[in-house]
């Protein structure tokens, strides 16, 4: 595993120490069903307006936010829980576990790369290992509850379909994916589907975006697509957005752990990514970067307003909808 310059920057600033009262690690199997919320102001693809929020929208990476902070205190409890039960399991000798948790409550992170369906379907293969949950993965030598340690569930490209997977489907297992009707179904391609009203469906979605003064690409088109192999909403949830995840029961109780979305930039008409990109993050707060040419984040719920000088050109006009899951 390679660690950049920002993600030392991150690990540097996140342990909290401590200890963390213990918490439910397994449980039942949750139902494959919706996490997030379909709370565009238009109540489908389209972004709409609405009042700003009271905080600040735009803020400096000198630190990671209040909010991502918060959840950190909660997930340890969860996380230093699981991780007492892997590493009891794991027979290590010379080693007491449970002393290095009490006086450092460890930060686990989990990052997959990646490669479109290759690299979700080799990741999926790695979190169904590490997943308690996951028939005869709690046995000798075994990497069940690896997943419920993890603070931290980072993924680029088709190791974010990967994440949103999970984390948009009530941090559903793999197994439930797999026997699903009607998500993974990869045996049909998303360029040839059975209905005629399919690219028509993906054609008005993206229409009513463009109808509403934004620009749209083809990455509309291919976001709306993969929506319906992995969104457990009627036609891939056109409104559901990746910030209400923080609006969900299951991110309040920290129940998961928390989801970033990487990407690199690249100019219009670069045809390949240069060395220097800057290297963007998105989770359900905010979405920003460590990098020095940047160095700075904003609110993910109101992305695609237009700022000057981090205020909204319309006061207290603020856009809602922008950052659709797909």
């Amino acid at each position: 595993m390679h660690v950049s310059k920002n993600q030392y920057t991150r690990a540097n600033r996140l342990n909290t120490g401590g200890a963390h009262a213990t918490a439910v690690l397994a449980g039942a199997e949750p139902v494959l069903s919706r996490r997030a919320l379909s709370n565009s102001p238009s109540g489908g693809y389209a972004p709409g307006a609405v009042s700003c929020p009271s905080q600040p929208l735009i803020r400096s990476a000198r630190n990671i936010s209040d909010g991502e902070a918060a959840f950190l205190e909660k997930r340890h409890a969860v996380t230093d829980a699981a991780l007492r039960d892997l590493l009891g399991r794991a027979g290590m000798t010379g080693f007491d576990y449970n002393a290095f948790i009490d006086s450092y409550s460890p930060t686990v992170a989990l990052a997959f790369s990646g490669g479109g369906y290759r690299a979700m379907l080799s990741g999926a293969g790695a979190v169904k290992a590490m997943d308690s949950r996951s028939p005869g993965s709690t046995g000798s030598g075994q990497l069940g509850g690896l997943l419920q340690s993890a603070t931290y569930f980072a993924g680029l490209s088709g190791g974010s379909w990967l994440l949103g997977s999970l984390i948009l489907n009530n941090f559903t297992t793999i197994d439930a994916l797999q026997r699903s009707e009607d998500l993974w179904d990869l045996e049909d391609s998303i360029l040839a589907p059975d209905s005629l009203s399919y690219y028509s469906d993906l054609r008005d979605e993206v229409n009513s975006k463009a109808d509403a003064g934004f620009e749209t690409t083809l990455t509309d088109y291919w976001g709306r697509a993969l929506s319906r192999q992995f969104l457990n909403w009627t036609d891939g949830g056109p409104g559901v957005t990746f910030s209400s995840i923080a609006l969900t029961d299951g991110y309040k109780n920290a129940e998961h752990p928390f989801p970033i979305v990487v990407a690199d930039e690249r100019h219009p008409g670069e045809l390949i990514i240069s060395l220097n990109a800057t290297v963007f993050e998105f989770n359900p707060l905010e979405m920003g970067s460590w990098d020095p040419t940047l160095y700075s984040f904003t609110l993910l719920e109101t992305l695609g307003t237009n700022m000057t000088n981090g205020r909204p050109d319309q006061d207290n006009v603020c856009v809602r909808g922008f950052d659709n899951a797909g």
